[in-house]
């Protein structure tokens, strides 16, 4: 089941019926006429790497306590919550009212707005931060990979129980607060477009 807000126009209405298709949840999901749909354009070098980009995000800025609280029943009973930090706030206060006893599963987004969860990081089972998401959220730098384990160390200091932080080329790197840590390597391809990536970890 997917909570989101789309816009009442083509890509809104495009971005339902694909999601639909994949077996996706959206009756709970806010079909919004005065917001467009979310956009986000980014520009590439031939490498794959990101070059600049942006966004307009303003309609998850609709997802507020209020409407969020039209979903309390099912946000009390879900085993398991997935949310990224594109959330404002205070919706993600609200979320973590309702949702103690779920595996709450976040995804940082950016080295902006992971700031947002700091608040709430002993609530959280599992973060995906990339390397720079991580250095914002413990003030620790991560320029080495023999470093990773401190830092994720550190976000277990935090409440966090599982950390599964990206480390481009050099693949992922896990750690439970109890103690299991690995590197995971990247399988060998190549890279055409890095932006997806870490949502493709994430899922």
């Amino acid at each position: 089941k997917l909570l989101t807000a789309l816009g009442n126009e083509i890509y809104g209405q495009k971005l339902l019926e694909h999601t639909q298709q994949a077996g996706v949840d959206m009756s709970d999901s806010w079909i919004l006429n005065q917001s467009p749909t979310s956009t986000y354009l980014s520009i590439h070098l031939p490498d794959g790497n990101m070059l600049a980009a942006v966004n307009d995000m303003a309609i998850l800025e609709e997802i507020n306590s209020a409407r969020l609280q039209e979903k309390q029943d099912k946000l009390k009973n879900a085993s398991c919550v997935v949310l990224d930090c594109n959330l404002s706030p205070a919706s993600l206060e609200y979320l973590f009212s309702q949702v103690q006893n779920a595996a709450v599963f976040v995804d940082t987004v950016s080295a902006v707005k992971c700031q947002r969860i700091l608040p709430w990081l002993e609530w959280v089972h599992t973060l995906k931060p990339n390397r720079l998401e991580a250095e914002t959220l413990t003030g620790i730098s991560l320029d080495h990979p023999k470093q990773a384990p401190i830092v994720a160390q550190a976000l277990h200091d935090k409440g966090v129980k599982q950390v599964v932080l990206s480390f481009a080329e050099l693949g992922l790197f896990f750690s439970h607060h109890k103690g299991e840590q690995f590197w995971q390597k990247p399988i060998p391809v190549q890279i055409m477009n890095v932006t997806g990536a870490g949502d493709a970890l994430c899922a």
